[in-house]
């Protein structure tokens, strides 16, 4: 059972891990994703028939962030999440006999609907016409009647969000008529949206993509809640990598970003190119391909080149090749010093392997030799001090976030926690001891926080 002393040690690596991932705050007019997604969060909860408009750059994460805010509304509600495209792809689209499981079942499922506008024919938006015949007075008429498209059943009941993509680049006036219809009126045809699903539309502004995305009405954006989306900070790029894709991607793409910042989002000169260029979609598919592939180096410069354009792809492929001339991490605990000696770039690798390193050997299974983890967990404080005090704050950020999100940082520091009390009773280490380390090192880390770095 932990007592004060404890779970103070553990509130206080939870508040040192906190402090390290806020160290990018700026003033700004836009949101990051995960302020976006937080919003729409707030928002479906709050006014449900409220149509909100996101507007960013192409890449940066508003389908992902969509999505997200889907999973946790439906955690919340304790209903089954589910995602549909119209255009069914590898990570969307569900069958007939999905659709008909979801509608005997409505009440059970929170489904995120995505309409890609650009791609969809009119007809997929109001159904499709048919002639009916009817008796009036006595006399039989033929009137024209409209099918309703599938996904217009799963949204006029239930709950969930209505998400139209690529909402400004639409040119074609039956597509802009049925959009009135769906944003303002929410109305699919002869159906009505249900009050329990929010309708979020999203777009580029013309000066992201050229002459492919225009200005909308006054009128029409009068109706909608306008937030501009901005590109996510590289923390939180690798927050939601963590968060998505549980460390099973590459950190080296984590090394160059922290080192060239402004490589995670570069436009294209012009908006029509045969070049890729990097956005966080593109360095998102980069990390996850050349995991396990980190040292197979042209592959990595093929994929680069592929996903981020000639010049940043060249750039982060050499990059990575410099991993091979770097010292063991065990090597660089052991003895910090080395660290300082290197160059730059070298520098964002190493912190990148040695929060790897970290991470592999506190999750080992401390029913082991205790005191081995014991020395080694020495060699990490002593460590991560050294480097707080003689080197510049990023390098103990990009370390911790090499580490894992905060639930694995959080399953790590109650893990060591009952290998410390152990060691404590035989006398081999001291809570004090370590209580009074933390709290050191919590100042170093605010200190150099606070200074020029």
């Amino acid at each position: 059972m932990y007592n004060s002393n404890k779970i103070f040690i553990y509130l206080k690596c939870i508040i040192i891990y906190g402090d390290v991932m806020s160290t990018e705050t700026t003033l700004r007019l836009s949101l990051t994703p995960y302020e976006v997604r937080e919003h729409i969060i707030k928002s479906y909860f709050a006014s449900p028939t409220t149509t909100l408009m996101l507007l960013g750059a192409p890449g940066i994460g508003k389908t992902e962030t969509v999505i997200r805010a889907g999973e946790i509304i439906a955690q919340k509600l304790g209903k089954k999440f589910v995602f549909f495209e119209i255009s069914p792809t590898k990570g969307g689209g569900i069958t007939l006999e999905e659709f008909q499981k979801i509608l005997a079942k409505r009440d059970e499922y929170f489904v995120v609907v995505k309409l890609p506008l650009e791609k969809m024919p009119a007809e997929d938006l109001i159904g499709y016409p048919r002639v009916k015949k009817i008796k009036l007075n006595g006399f039989e008429y033929e009137v024209m009647d409209y099918i309703p498209p599938l996904w217009a059943l799963i949204v006029s009941s239930g709950s969930g969000i209505l998400f139209v993509d690529d909402y400004t680049n639409v040119k074609e006036f039956k597509k802009i008529s049925a959009m009135y219809d769906i944003t303002l009126e929410r109305r699919i045809g002869y159906l009505k949206i249900s009050d329990e699903v929010l309708i979020i539309c999203a777009g580029n502004k013309p000066e992201h993509v050229g002459g492919i995305a225009s200005e909308l009405p006054s009128a029409q954006i009068d109706r909608l809640e306008v937030i501009e989306v901005a590109t996510p900070s590289v923390d939180d790029w690798a927050t939601y990598m963590e968060e998505r894709h549980s460390g099973k991607w590459s950190k080296l793409t984590l090394a160059y970003l922290y080192r060239f910042r402004s490589h995670l989002y570069v436009p294209p000169d012009k908006p029509e190119t045969l070049e890729n260029f990097p956005t966080p979609r593109s360095w998102t598919k980069v990390a996850l391909k050349i995991h396990g592939y980190e040292d197979d180096f042209d592959f990595v410069k093929t994929v680069s080149v592929g996903l981020l354009g000639q010049q940043v792809g060249l750039e982060f492929a050499n990059f990575v090749r410099i991993k091979a001339e770097l010292p063991e991490p065990k090597q660089l605990l052991e003895h910090p010093e080395i660290f300082l000696n290197l160059d730059l770039e070298k520098k964002y690798l190493a912190s990148v392997m040695i929060g790897g390193y970290i991470k592999e050997l506190l999750e080992k299974d401390i029913k082991g030799d205790r005191r081995t983890i014991s020395n080694e967990l020495k060699k990490v404080l002593n460590y991560l001090e050294f480097i707080a005090k003689k080197s510049t704050k990023e390098f103990i950020v990009l370390t911790i976030l090499s580490i894992g999100d905060r639930a694995t940082v959080s399953r790590i520091v109650a893990r060591l926690l009952r290998a410390e009390l152990i060691l404590r009773k035989r006398g081999e280490r001291t809570l004090t001891e370590t209580l009074s380390k933390i709290t050191t090192f919590k100042k170093i880390i605010r200190k150099s926080f606070e200074g020029d770095s």
